[in-house]
């Protein structure tokens, strides 16, 4: 079975992943897994509380700085350390996310997502207001490599948050008068440099 693969940085699970046949694939330790999301939730349903946690509560969201000698005895059956990195075809979980970023701009004409965004009822945030948010707090830290920040730029990503009310529709002529005077702040420290 072929799955859609969301490659992490570490072992993570995601409650929006679940039933959309998607595999995660993360490295520890110098070995590779590829493990099926649906499976995982299975596995940590019978032997965890992860499900009963606040991140997964509140975010729908678990990850582990480090796998248990458990978990690593689940993981075992998904190594694909011998199997070759096809590195072509996946994109990674930031590029999909500046996907949704870019598809959320053509939609609504900016980048500031507010972070009531796609809100359920249960207060879960949508995942983009969770990457905007550390995507933002990377920018202002410069760490970035240069071809995010290029793609950011290029969308006129704003690393400013407190400017909700400068999205409003009615606001169009105060926003671009401000991106104008934050555009202008950047070149003049640039110069400065």
């Amino acid at each position: 079975m072929s799955y859609k693969i969301r490659k992490t940085t570490r072992l993570t699970i995601y409650r929006e992943l679940l039933n959309t046949n998607t595999a995660i694939s993360f490295s520890v330790d110098s070995k590779r897994y590829r493990v099926p999301i649906d499976e995982f939730a299975m596995y940590l349903k019978d032997n965890t509380d992860v499900f009963h946690t606040a991140s997964w509560l509140n975010r729908g969201i678990y990850h582990w700085p480090r796998p248990t000698k458990k978990l690593f005895l689940f993981l075992e059956q998904y190594d694909v350390s011998d199997q070759p990195e096809d590195d072509k075809q996946e994109k990674t979980h930031w590029e999909e996310m500046l996907e949704k970023l870019m598809k959320y701009k053509k939609e609504r004409g900016h980048c500031y997502v507010p972070a009531d965004y796609n809100q359920t009822n249960y207060g879960v945030q949508d995942p983009l207001v969770t990457w905007v948010l550390k995507t933002r707090r990377d920018y202002v830290d410069n760490n970035l490599d240069q071809n995010k920040t290029r793609a950011l730029d290029n969308i006129n990503f704003l690393k400013w948050t407190s400017l909700k009310q400068y999205f409003d529709p009615e606001n169009i002529n105060e926003r671009n008068t401000l991106i104008n005077a934050l555009q202008n702040i950047r070149t003049d420290a640039e110069e400065q440099s």
